[in-house]
């Protein structure tokens, strides 16, 4: 199974022991599913831990440098779809990835 993953995801399943996110992540972790995120996504989720969790430059190196060992970065090759008006978001984009994705957690 592929996933690609959010900063939303990201953020929970990191900062957050007992959330769902976190109880997901050890589960592809130990079930071996391959995760994916985009550059742009590690960026936010950089920027999140400094902004809202007080992390310095240093610990979200170390947060990152970590992550990479379970999420693969990918990009996407071509929008193929949009939805609007959703009501927790204005646009959604599903992306067609290098990696075909079973699933895209936000």
């Amino acid at each position: 199974m592929r996933i690609t993953v959010d900063t939303n995801f990201l953020v929970s399943a990191t900062q957050w022991d007992y959330s769902v996110a976190h109880k997901l992540l050890k589960r592809f972790i130990e079930q071996d599913v391959k995760l994916f995120a985009t550059k742009e996504i590690l960026d936010e989720f950089s920027d999140v831990l400094q902004r809202d969790f007080k992390y310095s430059k240093d610990e979200v190196s170390n947060v990152i440098e970590k992550l990479l060992f379970i999420v693969e970065l990918t990009e996407p090759t071509k929008k193929v779809d949009i939805i609007k008006e959703l009501n927790f978001c204005k646009f959604l984009y599903k992306y067609k990835y290098k990696e075909e994705c079973s699933f895209v957690i936000w």
